[in-house]
């Protein structure tokens, strides 16, 4: 889940995409609903960052560079299962 949202956080940010992440990993259902369904707006955006950021239990000061669209490194995979 990590994985997929910094990839997303480090795209071109499509706002359909970053919902369909969140309506996988998330568990607010209104957010869902909204994020799916309501036109996407600036603030819808930055709400979607921040709850994307939580779901990837993200620190502040990375939280803060996404929003200055600073990339992120992606999380060291384990070892490859068979």
């Amino acid at each position: 889940m990590k994985e997929e949202i910094i990839k997303w956080l480090n795209s071109e940010r499509v706002f359909l995409d970053g919902a369909i992440i969140y309506y996988k990993y998330g568990k607010v259902k209104n957010l869902k609903q909204n994020f799916l369904f309501i036109t996407p707006s600036k603030r819808l955006m930055e709400s979607l960052l921040y709850e994307l950021c939580k779901l990837a239990e993200l620190s502040k000061d990375e939280c803060a560079a996404v929003k200055k669209n600073i990339r992120l490194p992606l999380p060291e995979s384990g070892p490859a299962r068979s």
